[in-house]
């Protein structure tokens, strides 16, 4: 059983997005997906929550809807850089909590009582790191060709038909890791282990496409 004094929630958000431009402060729903996320982190209520932010935009509306989130200053480098997991995460410098949960902005989906459960699974694993993942259900073959499922060879898609995908909802990781390494995990069998969420909390935005049926499936969750 992990300390959960060890455990840190971090947002780490910048402005300058390049397939979705300014995807978190622009017009969404009525609101934006930094203050949904941000809404969400008051909501669940951790007491080692932290904002890395470059732009002060970000700093200032997390302050006023999340009183008790502490603000690290992220570089400018860190905040425009496209790769390099250290300098990406070089915050984690200014924290000395031995874990990290970190959690993607882009899903205003998620919901917070599925983050407090994936944070009390964290806690409860020997596992040094977790990700989110989503059932895809289909046949799957490796690229030379070979079946990874459907072995049975069933004409249709069966609810036992699945992989897990990647969601990328949120990770946990040891905070050193991705400073010493440039990566925060080795992606092999538990490490990480994966913690599968639902399709519809599972809607990630990266690109224009993305932000359109995030927000159209949002207003719409809202109106129901």
């Amino acid at each position: 059983m992990k300390n959960p004094n060890d455990l840190a929630v971090i947002l780490n958000v910048r402005k300058n997005s390049t397939r979705c431009e300014n995807k978190l402060l622009r017009n969404f729903a009525g609101t934006t997906l930094f203050d949904i996320i941000v809404e969400k982190l008051h909501l669940l209520d951790w007491p080692q929550t932290y904002l890395g932010a470059n732009e002060d935009i970000f700093k200032e509306k997390a302050k006023k809807a999340c009183p008790n989130i502490k603000i690290i200053n992220r570089s400018h480098e860190s905040a425009n850089v496209g790769s390099g997991t250290n300098l990406v995460f070089e915050m984690y410098k200014e924290i000395d909590h031995k874990w990290v949960f970190w959690i993607n902005a882009c899903h205003a989906h998620l919901k917070v009582d599925t983050i407090k459960k994936a944070i009390d699974e964290f806690l409860k694993i020997d596992n040094n790191s977790m990700t989110s993942v989503k059932p895809y259900l289909g046949w799957f073959y490796s690229q030379d060709g070979t079946p990874m499922n459907n072995k049975n060879c069933y004409t249709g898609v069966n609810t036992d038909d699945f992989i897990y995908v990647g969601a990328h909802a949120f990770h946990a990781y040891l905070r050193e890791t991705p400073l010493t390494s440039d990566k925060v995990w080795d992606n092999v069998k538990g490490d990480p282990y994966v913690y599968p969420i639902s399709e519809d909390e599972s809607f990630d935005v990266d690109t224009e496409e993305d932000f359109i049926i995030s927000e159209a499936l949002y207003k719409h969750k809202t109106i129901k």
